[in-house]
């Protein structure tokens, strides 16, 4: 991984590892896509043309996933099919929902070679999300923990913010 991939996920995993200040969270996700824009593969996939959701090269899922850890992810996920030990990539919406937009670019992620996973934001949280936007993101910012362990990942992680 490069430096700022490191600083990335050094500073998300700080912020899954005690009580989070939403400040500290929300000026950590502003920079995840900044420091990741130079990473081959992350930027590129962003720029690509719509792919549909019934594309053979990838599996689609949009649902309920528990983690390890009880959490559960409201969200859409995709990976390239028949592959496993993938890179996670953690698309945050634009809003507190999941958009056509957003859900296009987790599948664009997967045909890069990654398992990717949007989450709906407000379904996650729960009645959290009745306290805002900020409170939602470090609500998903603890469950990182667990998106390192999931099924098919190899335990490296990135988030990144929708396009758009």
């Amino acid at each position: 991984m490069s430096n700022e991939t490191d600083l990335v996920v050094s500073s998300v995993e700080k912020l899954a590892a005690k009580p989070v200040d939403r400040r500290k969270v929300v000026a950590g996700i502003a920079a995840a896509p900044i420091a990741t824009s130079g990473i081959g593969g992350i930027a590129a996939p962003a720029m690509a043309a719509t792919i549909a959701p019934s594309d053979e090269r990838i599996n689609t899922f949009k649902g309920r996933y528990a983690l390890g850890s009880g959490k559960i992810i409201d969200g859409y996920f995709a990976q390239p099919r028949g592959k496993t030990n993938l890179n996670v990539v953690l698309v945050m919406p634009k809003g507190d929902t999941l958009d056509a937009e957003t859900e296009n670019e987790v599948r664009r992620h997967a045909l890069a070679g990654y398992l990717a996973i949007a989450p709906d934001l407000r379904a996650t949280s729960g009645a959290l999300s009745l306290a805002g936007r900020n409170a939602m993101i470090a609500d998903m910012m603890t469950a990182l923990p667990g998106l390192k362990k999931m099924a098919h990942g190899n335990g490296h992680l990135r988030v990144v913010g929708a396009e758009g």
